[in-house]
């Protein structure tokens, strides 16, 4: 189901509705008045402005998690291939903290019986 480019640039004026007044009833209003949004489908549609808000920052935020992982892992391997273990350590240890290892460790490792 597609979207058509009135609707689409609506919508991208919206997000900059939304971002630059931030209290939804006023971008209801300014959506309504200023971009002739339908009274009745204003709620929907900014609630698919949001979606879209959101969507691009759950994508910078992968994308931006990736690139970090990348690097360090080049740096992981420059480190070995100098033999500069103290760095290698340094990037593995910020590797694990990137990738939640430590935590995730700690839910799964079964306790130590008390007493």
């Amino acid at each position: 189901m597609g979207v058509d480019p009135l609707t689409k640039e609506k919508c991208d004026k919206l997000v900059l509705l939304i971002v630059s007044l931030a209290d939804r009833a006023r971008v209801a209003a300014a959506a309504v008045n200023e971009l002739g949004i339908k009274p009745e489908e204003v709620h929907a549609r900014i609630s698919e402005a949001y979606e879209r808000i959101l969507s691009a920052a759950r994508w910078s935020a992968e994308e931006a998690l990736g690139e970090s992982i990348t690097r360090l892992n080049d740096l992981y391997e420059r480190a070995l291939r100098v033999q500069d273990v103290k760095t290698a350590l340094a990037t593995q240890r910020e590797l694990n903290k990137l990738r939640d290892i430590y935590t995730t460790a700690k839910r799964r490792l079964p306790r130590p019986p008390a007493g």
